[in-house]
């Protein structure tokens, strides 16, 4: 049974690993993409790509969290996932609104008008993702396990 917890405990690392590179890279290409004004890949190719992976990692979480087992009763486990929901989510949202903002600061341009659409959703996105991580810590009732 230990092995089954850690095993669990791994792949929903691996989850929120992937999560966080995800927004790492998310990061990168947008801050490339306001400096240069170009992107390496369409728009489309890569809001699917980081959609998949965003997808996948959460997928990866709920599949180390089914390998755990012991839904009801493994409250550390609940605020752990809880945990690093929110800090992606928050991750996501001071990341994407930074950006916002500076381009805000910087002046927006009639061709900006996407880049402040997208950096505008991707940060609500984040206060979402924050707020449901925030909700799945809630129970309530503490555990020694």
């Amino acid at each position: 049974m230990a092995w089954r917890r850690a095993i669990g405990t791994i792949v929903m690392m691996l989850g929120a690993a992937s999560l966080l590179g995800t927004v790492a890279g998310a990061t990168v290409l947008s801050v490339s993409y306001v400096k240069s004004g170009e992107l390496v890949a369409p728009v489309t190719v890569l809001a699917g790509v980081l959609a998949v992976a965003i997808v996948a990692g959460i997928a990866i979480m709920i599949a180390g969290r089914a390998i755990y087992g012991r839904w009801n009763d493994a409250a550390p486990i609940a605020n752990f996932t809880g945990d690093i929901t929110r800090m992606v989510g928050l991750s996501i949202a001071i990341g994407l609104g930074a950006m916002l903002v500076f381009l805000f600061v910087t002046g927006i341009k009639p061709e900006d008008g996407l880049a402040a659409l997208v950096l505008g959703v991707g940060a609500l996105a984040g206060l979402g993702l924050a707020y449901i991580g925030a909700n799945l810590r809630r129970s309530g009732r503490r555990y020694l396990d």
